[in-house]
């Protein structure tokens, strides 16, 4: 996948949904002393600095990305990992996984949901992906649970139709 030099494509705008004004997420975090969200994912997924603090994905100022920690940060896609371990992956995954989120989360991470139900089509996985409204705070509806529910209880009695009865 390719980055963009920038996360503003030459203007400010809102990393989270839950922000209607430019850059006011990236100002929260510089003014509050230990962050917030996107502290926690630097300090989650990037390198180190000297001074033993992460290093920013991007520049909270300017929104221009660091590849060095891109590329640093692409060890924890989940897409990624699954799609180029897949032929090793397939018989402990397929059919085993439901992918489901709000098609209107805070952060956006829909959007990296739909690209990995792309891939995992492209793979042949049968890997169901379902979308419901609300974002990553109001997405537990009772639509969601009641077919998260079902899906769970299809898989598992799939499951245990192909257990031998001697072990159970």
């Amino acid at each position: 996948m390719d980055f963009p030099d920038s996360l503003t494509y030459g203007e400010l705008l809102p990393v989270a949904a839950a922000y209607d004004r430019p850059a006011i997420m990236h100002r929260l975090e510089d003014i509050i002393y230990r962050g917030e969200q996107e502290v926690s994912f630097n300090a989650v997924f990037s390198p180190r600095e000297k001074d033993g603090q992460p290093r920013p994905l991007f520049n909270s100022a300017t929104g221009k990305l660091d590849r060095k920690v891109v590329r640093c940060w692409q060890q924890y896609d989940l897409t990624r990992y699954v799609s180029h371990h897949w032929g090793h992956l397939r018989p402990d995954l397929d059919g085993k996984l439901r992918i489901a989120t709000g098609n209107e989360d805070t952060y956006f991470l829909n959007f990296s949901v739909m690209l990995m139900e792309q891939q995992m089509k492209k793979l042949g996985a049968s890997m169901p992906f379902a979308y419901y409204p609300g974002d990553h705070f109001s997405v537990m509806t009772p639509a969601y649970k009641q077919a998260e529910t079902q899906w769970l209880k299809t898989t598992y009695l799939r499951w245990l139709n192909q257990q031998p009865a001697s072990l159970l």
